[in-house]
Formats: structure tokens, sequence, C-alpha cells
């Protein structure tokens, strides 16, 4: 409810409880809002509750900080600390964090899920070398190459999809970048004016329809 008229602002603000961070206040526009302690202004007016005290909140809003405990144990701590300095210079997680686009991620994915195969493939010999019971890491090997396998296929289609569009911005203004760096190579060359006009116009002639299937099918062929 809105301060009663008997209620001033300032004795309102002297019954804030310590350690409050912020007060409910209602702006000269009607707008309700929590302000913080400090930035109260002469226009708000102060909500009150039943009790005829202020409306505050004891937090600042938002979610809270999580706090860092170290493991008491030095041991344990430097196993951490291990750990981090691992995950930090994992390749995966470098490639994540610098571009999580590339698809460079895809193939680092397919690494790792081989390796991981390798690793069960080897514990079982060696259980089957000992006589031990082996099923649970055939099981575990298999669904292994069975997500590598549907990795593998996901890194084929976008190989596969994988191609420059000719038609599109980029490829124009790299093509422009091209174009600009030979006519300076000629011009380097003490080639004539009117005879690198008449190679620009030949060139550009030559880029026809033609010229971007066979370009289609020479890029399609490195990939």
């Amino acid at each position: 409810m809105p301060v009663k008229k008997d209620h001033t602002q300032e004795i309102l603000l002297r019954k804030i409880p310590d350690g409050a961070q912020r007060i409910k206040v209602r702006t000269e526009l009607g707008k309700t809002r929590y302000r913080p302690i400090g930035e109260v202004a002469k226009t708000d007016t102060i909500e009150i509750d039943v009790d005829g005290n202020p409306v505050v909140m004891m937090t600042n809003p938002g979610r809270r900080k999580k706090v860092r405990r170290d493991p008491a144990h030095p041991v344990a701590k430097k196993l951490m600390d291990d750990k981090g300095v691992a995950i930090s210079n994992d390749p995966i997680m470098k490639t994540v964090r610098e571009d999580p686009e590339s698809p460079t991620v895809l193939q680092f994915i397919i690494q790792g899920l081989g390796e991981e195969q390798a690793s069960l493939k080897f514990e079982r010999e060696e259980m089957e070398r000992k006589g031990k019971d082996t099923a649970a890491l055939s099981t575990k090997r298999i669904q292994a190459l069975r997500v590598l396998s549907e990795t593998w296929l996901k890194r084929m289609d976008q190989l596969g999809s994988k191609s420059i569009d000719l038609e599109g911005g980029t490829f124009g203004a790299l093509f422009g970048l091209i174009v600009d760096t030979f006519q300076e190579a000629m011009m380097g060359a003490k080639i004539q004016s009117e005879q690198i006009n008449t190679v620009l116009s030949k060139l550009s002639l030559m880029l026809d329809d033609k010229w971007k299937a066979e370009a289609r099918s020479r890029m399609k062929k490195g990939q």
C-alpha cells in the first residue's frame, strides 16, 4: 500500500533494517520499483507493509554468485588445478570457445570417440586374456561405435554440403580482391593500361554460367 500522509520519507528511511539492499517505492509516474537504498528520489513514495514499515529487499536481484571453495587437502587441490589446466588446453574446448560453429568441432568429437572405443577394445581384450566376463565392456564399445558412426555420417553430410556460393556477397568480395590483385600485378609488370582493360574485359566475358558450372565441379572434386 502507498505510504500514509503522516509518514515522511525521512522517518521511513530511518526504519530500514540493517543489511537491506533495496527499498520499494512508487515513482511520480505511478510505477512501482525497488530502488537501491541510496538512490531514493524525493519524488518517490515509499511503500509500507501492514505494520507501517518500509518494504525492503535484503539481497540484490539476480542469481547469486557461486562461492568457490578450495578443497582442504593439498593433494585434492592439486588434482583440481591439474584438471582445470587439462580442460583449458583440451582442443575441443578451445575450438568450442573460440569458434563453436567451426566444422573442426565435429572432427575433434569423432577423434575423441575413436580414442574411447579403442580404449574399450583394449580393456575388453585384457579382460578376455584374464578369463573374465567382457559382456559389459562389449556393450559399452558397441554403444561407442554406434555414436561414432552417427557422428561420422553427420561429418560426411557436413562436407557434402560445404560449397562456395558463387552468387553470394562473400564470394563476390573475395573474387573482387583477386581481380584487383591481378590488376595490380599487371600494372607492376609495366603492362599498358589499354592491354589491362582488354584482359579484364575478356575475363568478365568468360565468367559465364559455363564457368560457374566448371568451378562448382572442381570444388566438389577437391573436397
